[in-house]
């Protein structure tokens, strides 16, 4: 199988207004990450012989993002901005590879970043908290 390109990890912002959602690339990304973890519990006792049992409990998903504000192009900024304002979940897909395999489900706006320095352009940083069970797609 062969390397490929972290530019194709991107993510999408759903549009709650259309039916089925319509997904808007998040313009400006400079580093897409999907971060799945499992908790896992200790589960030792006095009877362990110094070696660690463990019991899995919940699973988690995070989909981190950074970029640079692509002014007017923001409609999936604009979407987390509103969102995160009401507080409300927000339906995004992240496509891990060019053959399309992706992850979509609702998120919970953790953070919502947008910055800039004097001599910089505008960026944002976003954290994306997955609500429920996500769905995975091969393309």
């Amino acid at each position: 199988m062969a390397k490929e390109g972290g530019k194709n990890v991107l993510v999408y912002v759903g549009d709650a207004a259309s039916s089925p959602t319509d997904f808007n690339l998040l313009a400006g990304q400079t580093n897409s990450r999907w971060n799945g973890s499992t908790g896992i519990i200790d589960a030792r006792d006095k009877s362990s012989n110094d070696w660690a049992e463990t019991v899995t409990s919940l699973n988690e998903a995070r989909i981190t993002v950074t970029g640079w504000a692509n002014w007017p192009d923001t409609n999936a900024l604009d979407v987390l901005r509103a969102n995160w304002e009401a507080q409300t979940l927000t339906e995004c897909r992240i496509v891990l590879n060019v053959a399309g395999a992706n992850y979509t489900g609702m998120f919970r706006i953790e953070t919502f970043e947008v910055g800039g320095e004097t001599e910089g352009v505008t960026d944002y940083n976003i954290v994306l908290v997955l609500e429920g069970t996500p769905t995975y797609s091969a393309s």
